[in-house]
């Protein structure tokens, strides 16, 4: 998370004048850290399960990691971290938590109602009881099922944009979209089972079998521990289709990018503002997503895409049909993309936004 996502923003506190200390569990990502000149501070805490006595654990790591550490601020990202950094902070420390999607702990499904209700005497007591603590959500949806959950006052949530370094993403001249030849789609997700894969290679086999030349690259690897996962089996599988192929993680998914001409996200996840939409649409796709609260975040149904009902397969296939027909409509879709995506998500204004949420809720010190 915080290589991928957030090292922009520490990267700008640092050049401010601030001492930034990065706190992660380490791994393969550690060296992009190191790399940017930060020193990450090991933090041991799993992604997934809530097992009592481990999850305790890492709440005290992180207690004695910020009483070493002594910080003016904390800044915490993703579900658990949001929840331990204030029952770990020291009093009169402010916590900002940022929830840049609430995820499958706030599904529709009883498993997740049974994980958020157990969760809430945590939530309350890491967010509610402590006036310095401050969140933010991508979206206003987010931001109103935290209130209703029980987990936060309205008052303490406001809503952020989210943002991508713009022109890394841009489409190269000497790659233009091309007029005919078949439709080149994408999609680039953890390989979960509401991330809408199975949908979308269903679409693509059937526009195929009408005798389409449709043909979808899908990016993302597997979530090892998470219970939504796709198996092997499963990926294997729909690999097998023609026109199907799994490319596993990409790091740097640009090339990716400006080899298609569509971008596709079929999602039912609680997505805050899905990153790779914005990704696809700053190298000038033309986006198709779920209409759900984050989808529409990144996409306006026929000014920079199409939005379908998530998990309908037949929507699906109707919009790719027509964009298949109409090729001057994907080429109108992804300028409008881009142009969107320069002007609501750079990530250098998105960081302003940041900067002026701390200094909103009065939790920077002066540099």
């Amino acid at each position: 998370m915080l290589a991928n996502f957030r090292l922009a923003l520490a990267q700008r506190l640092r050049s401010d004048g601030h001492d930034v200390t990065l706190v992660c569990p380490h791994g393969e990502h550690t060296s992009v850290l190191r790399d940017a000149g930060f020193d990450p501070v090991h933090w041991d805490v799993a992604r997934r399960g809530m097992r009592p006595d481990r999850e305790r654990r890492s709440v005290t790591a992180l207690r004695e990691i910020l009483d070493d550490l002594s910080p003016d601020l904390v800044q915490a990202f993703t579900i658990k971290p949001n929840l331990y950094a204030p029952l770990a902070a020291p009093e009169g420390v402010p916590v900002l938590a940022l929830f840049s999607g609430l995820g499958w702990a706030f599904g529709d499904d009883a498993k997740a109602r049974v994980v958020q209700a157990a969760l809430r005497p945590v939530a309350r007591r890491a967010f509610i009881r402590r006036p310095d603590v401050h969140l933010a959500t991508q979206n206003a949806p987010d931001r109103d099922r935290l209130v209703a959950a029980g987990w936060a006052k309205a008052e303490q949530v406001t809503v952020l944009p989210n943002g991508i370094e713009v022109d890394r993403f841009l489409r190269p001249p000497d790659k233009p979209r091309p007029d005919t030849g078949p439709l080149r789609l994408i999609t680039a997700c953890r390989l979960l089972r509401d991330k809408g894969v199975t949908e979308l290679v269903e679409a693509v086999t059937r526009l195929r079998a009408d005798g389409r030349d449709v043909i979808v690259t899908v990016a993302g690897s597997t979530d090892v521990g998470n219970p939504r996962t796709l198996t092997d089996a499963e990926i294997a599988r729909m690999a097998s289709n023609d026109g199907v192929t799994f490319s596993g993680h990409v790091r740097e998914i640009e090339g990716l990018l400006h080899q298609a001409e569509v971008a596709v996200l079929a999602t039912s996840y609680n997505e805050g503002t899905p990153r790779f939409l914005l990704e696809a649409g700053a190298a000038g796709l033309a986006l198709v997503g779920s209409d759900i609260a984050g989808v529409r975040r990144a996409v306006t149904h026929d000014e920079n895409g199409k939005l379908v009902p998530a998990g309908d397969v037949d929507a699906l296939v109707a919009v790719l049909a027509r964009l298949d027909d109409d090729r001057a409509e994907v080429r109108r879709l992804g300028d409008a993309a881009t142009a969107r995506v320069r002007r609501d998500h750079n990530e250098a204004d998105v960081i302003d936004a940041y900067l002026s949420w701390y200094d909103e809720v009065g939790v920077l010190p002066k540099s």
